[in-house]
């Protein structure tokens, strides 16, 4: 464990140095141990495919970090379940890769996503929710003036 451990950490560091090369090389040989060591369902390896996506989403390969927190999600619904505080973070973050893209309508159906995950969890009055809700009705509104711009084009 403390090799995956110390794996991860070089792997987080380069990030930090904007080695992104280096970032990517530990975390994929971290996440290789993890799975041959532990299982694929091992809570770890889903943390280092989200650091993944980080490292993937700086250098812009946007369909590589799409994938890598395709993996994280596959991972906790399968170790805590559908509705549980992990899923919702992914769904989250997958809504911030997609505005990156941007496809914001895919960014809102991933964000409505984790609301409702978060809402179930936490009731709809926890902070945590108006945030995420907050950061939905952001996401409408770029769709908003994204189609009112179209109108005034034509």
């Amino acid at each position: 464990m403390e090799t995956i451990e110390a794996l991860m950490m070089i792997g987080i560091y380069n990030f930090a140095r904007k080695k992104f090369d280096a970032a990517e090389y530990y975390l994929l040989k971290a996440i290789f141990l993890a799975k041959f060591a532990y299982s694929e369902c091992y809570p770890e390896v889903m943390v280092m495919h989200m650091n993944l996506s980080t490292v993937y989403e700086a250098e812009k390969k946007f369909t590589d970090a799409i994938m890598s927190l395709f993996m994280a999600l596959n991972i906790s619904i399968k170790v805590y379940g559908n509705n549980h505080l992990h899923t919702a973070i992914i769904f989250s973050a997958l809504a911030s890769l997609h505005y990156d893209i941007p496809d914001i309508e895919q960014a809102i159906r991933y964000q409505q996503r984790s609301i409702s995950i978060l809402e179930e969890l936490l009731g709809s009055e926890d902070e945590r929710v108006v945030e995420a809700k907050n950061i939905c009705e952001g996401y409408r509104n770029i769709q908003n003036s994204k189609k009112i711009r179209e109108v005034h084009e034509k």
